[in-house]
């Protein structure tokens, strides 16, 4: 993967999906400019997906904690509205 960090090397698990064909092309793109299969972009881009969700539940774990032991009204607002954004886009 690109970026964050490799899942542990386990016996493979074939799997099928449905991608829609506008997504298959663009992933056929990315192999042949990296001389690398679909099938591993796909894994890649797996990969970087669960690495970017871990950090995005951990900075909510954490901003949540930071908001229940909060004491000062201005930042538990502030806070509290960081964690609105988080969690609905707004």
């Amino acid at each position: 993967s690109c970026m964050g960090t490799a899942l542990p090397i386990t016996e493979p698990t074939r799997r099928s999906v449905t991608i829609p064909a506008q997504l298959a092309a663009r992933i056929d793109t990315i192999a042949d400019h990296r001389h690398v299969t679909a099938n591993r972009v796909i894994v890649d881009l797996i990969e970087d997906g669960i690495a970017a969700y871990d950090r995005r539940r951990a900075a909510f774990l954490e901003l949540t904690e930071r908001f229940q032991k909060s004491t000062d009204p201005v930042e538990t607002e502030r806070l509290r509205e960081e964690l609105i954004r988080m969690t609905f886009g707004a």
